[in-house]
């Protein structure tokens, strides 16, 4: 027996983290709340599997919850190679940027 299950909304899975965190008294930051519905991309359980690592691991930031997970903010180190005039190295920092969001859109 095969089941599909339909994405819900983006909107639909935050108020469910939101009502989620409210029962259990979890104190997750709005932002990162709507991190983990935006990348749920429609999944529920997804979602949640994320909040329950979240509150198990005491990540209480985006900062924190993007490095956890290897997603980390490419363009301040981009922006500096720029102002340095480094182009050899913004191509190959760009190079890696590709590789690896390449890699998580195939490991989805």
């Amino acid at each position: 027996m095969e089941f599909e299950f339909r994405k819900i909304s983006e909107s639909d899975t935050l108020n469910r983290l939101f009502y989620v965190c409210e029962r259990e008294q979890f104190d997750v930051n709005d932002a990162l709340l709507r991190l983990i519905a935006t990348e749920s991309r429609g999944n529920l359980r997804s979602a949640l599997i994320s909040l329950e690592f979240v509150t198990l691991s005491g990540i209480d930031s985006v900062d924190d919850y993007l490095e956890v997970n290897g997603k980390t903010d490419f363009a301040p180190n981009l922006l500096e190679l720029m102002t340095i005039g480094n182009y050899d190295s913004i191509l190959t920092e760009l190079d890696a940027v590709v590789v690896s969001y390449r890699h998580q859109l195939d490991s989805h």
